[in-house]
């Protein structure tokens, strides 16, 4: 009887061994499974964090290519306002040289015109003088005639008295 329950118990504990045996065996093949999902997981977390510094590296340079970007439209900015100020600038100093020309010409006409009214008033004074000093001696020259024809009228006289 002893014997029986002996054999029992060590069945049962052979029994329990091999229980063990395959629960440590499905616990190595599990781990196993585990370590290789873990490998996997680690390989992709790499993979991942590989992309992130990619993605983060090329965020980088697309902000500085967005920097440079952003400067050179502030440069054009400026240098378009600077045009346009210059020619701003040109514009009123082309439209105060015109000025200037313009009104340098019309004191040049405006000279050129008093010259020649002055010029033709001497000319029309000179003509009125040279009619006057004509008329004056046309009135000598009758007065004159007038006085040998008076003489010559007494001479006349004179004689056929």
């Amino acid at each position: 009887d002893a014997q029986r329950v002996l054999r029992r118990k060590l069945a049962d504990a052979r029994a329990e061994a091999r229980d063990a045996e395959a629960a440590a065996d499905a616990a190595d093949f599990e781990a196993a499974e585990a370590r290789d999902a873990a490998v996997v997981a680690r390989s992709g977390a790499d993979n991942a964090k590989r992309v992130a510094l990619e993605a983060r590296e090329a965020m980088r340079a697309a902000n500085s290519r967005a920097d440079a970007a952003e400067a050179a439209t502030r440069r054009a900015n400026h240098e378009l306002n600077q045009a346009r100020a210059e020619l701003t600038s040109a514009e009123r100093d082309a439209h105060t040289t015109a000025g200037m020309l313009e009104s340098a010409r019309i004191s040049e006409l405006r000279n050129e015109l008093a010259r020649v009214t002055m010029e033709a008033q001497a000319a029309i004074e000179a003509k009125r003088m040279a009619e006057a000093t004509a008329e004056a001696a046309k009135e000598r020259i009758r007065i004159a005639v007038n006085r040998e024809a008076d003489a010559a009228r007494r001479a006349a006289l004179l004689e056929s008295r």
